[in-house]
């Protein structure tokens, strides 16, 4: 039996790309929350939109990002990657942020990406931020933090 087409697509395609990218997107998060409960540094972090820009059908976002590093070793901070359902952005710093130990800091970037994403964080999809990031002796590392736009974006 063939359902009415949404736009061009049988609603069982839709479905099918949905739940694809919803199990792809749970798949990475348990890896990345995994790798990193069990690395040795303990950068903890929050992140909150700044602004926000409408071009076309994207919408550019701009992401500050408050790092603290509570371990007795610097990190330096390499990229950070916006992980939610659909294409996502992953943006190496213009140079890499070095976080010292016992200290914080706050770094801002953009991204660029769907007005549809955007839309979705503010009815409460989650997206996460995934921050990596190197050890003096390079031994590379991830912080995940989550989003929530109903709680401006404040990482969790």
């Amino acid at each position: 039996m063939v359902v009415p087409l949404i736009r061009g697509l049988e609603v069982n395609a839709v479905i099918r790309r949905l739940a694809t990218a919803f199990l792809l997107l749970e798949i990475a998060t348990h890896v990345l929350l995994a790798a990193d409960t069990a690395h040795k540094s303990h950068v903890q972090g929050s992140c909150g939109v700044v602004k926000t820009t409408t071009i076309g059908s994207d919408t550019q976002v701009e992401l500050r990002v408050h790092l603290t590093n509570p371990g007795m070793q610097a990190v330096s901070v390499e990229r950070l990657t916006l992980l939610a359902p659909g294409p996502t952005p992953s943006k190496p710093l213009r140079t890499p942020v070095l976080l010292r130990p016992q200290a914080e800091q706050e770094i801002s970037q953009e991204f660029k990406l769907p007005t549809r994403l955007y839309q979705s964080w503010q009815r409460g999809v989650r997206a996460l931020l995934i921050v990596e990031m190197q050890e003096d002796d390079g031994t590379r590392f991830h912080h995940v933090i989550r989003l929530n736009q109903k709680s401006s974006l404040r990482g969790e």
